[in-house]
């Protein structure tokens, strides 16, 4: 196989193993917070409602454009929504 196929493959794991983390993180802590069914399921909701909505529109632009930008410009972004979401904490 190739090394660069190998070492993509191995990134996109870890970070979809994180991501689902993240999910359950946020909807336990909801969950613990309210301890409301309905409002641990509504952050799981949110949480995939953006893939739903955008994922079919930005499948195009995507397929069009250079994806080792789009890679970063995509990692920076998701960065700056992080930081804004636990900054804003303090």
């Amino acid at each position: 196989m190739n090394k660069n196929f190998n070492l993509i493959l191995s990134a996109k794991t870890i970070s979809s193993f994180g991501d689902v983390l993240d999910s359950l993180g946020f909807a336990w802590l909801m969950y613990s917070l309210t301890n409301s069914p309905l409002m641990m399921g509504s952050v799981l909701a949110m949480n995939a409602l953006p893939s739903l909505i955008f994922g079919f529109f930005t499948g195009k632009i995507v397929d069009e454009k250079p994806k080792k930008i789009l890679s970063v410009i995509a990692d920076l972004c998701r960065m700056m929504i992080i930081f804004l979401k636990f900054g804003a904490k303090k």
